[in-house]
């Protein structure tokens, strides 16, 4: 979308109770950031429209869903500061960026901000794992350094083939200052559990030493079984480890 990736200005000063709005087409389990800059220029508009420069910047948005909930929202009223607001959504539509204030006029030369969104996929890439089998993301051995889970998105499933007489190990480790609490376990076609494990908030965790007893398909889960309810998503690095050869 045009909006998304740059630096963004009104080009009109906003008189107070009055607002801007753009439309933002979102999808659920995307991660929106919007970041609000203030800058050196304040202004104060008279009932008859004229405007005049002050020294206080002042800056002011919200977000809002598409059933019009407001799901965040920044003031700013001092002069060169910045804050962020990130949300993860929960669902498809549109939503709102209210651009303005009820009580301080918002001079155009005064803030800008920016809409960028996140690249929250799993395994180094764009694609989210699922929650169920038919939405699992197909992994082969190797060390992922970015996948993620929280915002609504508290669990993600993977898909590898094994063969009999392979051994597997699995380790994972959230990403530091993490409020994650995660477990992980791995089961067959008929989803029998082989192994699991799970740490205390923050902490890593690995499956060891994982033997396959027959050739097939092998479900990797991963979950924030104390489902911490953040409101964005958090990282964490996976890797998948053959331990030894097999064969039928």
């Amino acid at each position: 979308q045009e909006l998304f990736g740059k630096e963004l200005r009104l080009n009109h000063h906003q008189r107070a109770g009055q607002y801007d709005f753009f439309g933002l087409k979102l999808s659920a389990t995307q991660e929106i950031r919007v970041t609000l800059k203030t800058l050196e220029e304040g202004v104060s508009i008279s009932r008859d429209g004229a405007a005049s420069k002050n020294g206080t910047a002042i800056g002011a948005f919200s977000l809002h869903a598409p059933n019009r909930d407001t799901v965040g929202s920044i003031y700013l009223p001092y002069n060169y500061r910045t804050n962020a607001l990130s949300y993860v959504v929960a669902n498809d539509g549109t939503h709102y960026l209210r651009v303005g204030y009820d009580t301080f006029d918002l001079s155009k030369d005064g803030f800008t901000f920016q809409l960028d969104l996140l690249d929250t996929g799993d395994l180094g890439g764009k694609s989210d794992a699922g929650a169920t089998a038919e939405t699992a993301l197909p992994i082969t051995p190797g060390e992922y350094q970015k996948n993620f889970i929280g915002g609504g998105d508290s669990l993600d499933k993977f898909v590898f083939t094994a063969n009999a007489g392979e051994s597997y190990t699995v380790r994972i480790l959230p990403v530091e200052g993490s409020t994650l609490q995660l477990k992980a376990s791995i089961t067959d076609d008929l989803r029998q559990e082989l192994a699991s494990n799970q740490a205390a908030y923050g902490r890593g965790f690995k499956l060891e030493d994982v033997k396959i007893k027959e050739s097939g398909r092998y479900m990797l889960t991963v979950e924030d079984y104390a489902y911490s309810g953040s409101k964005i998503h958090e990282g964490y690095s996976l890797s998948l480890i053959k331990n030894s050869g097999g064969g039928e």
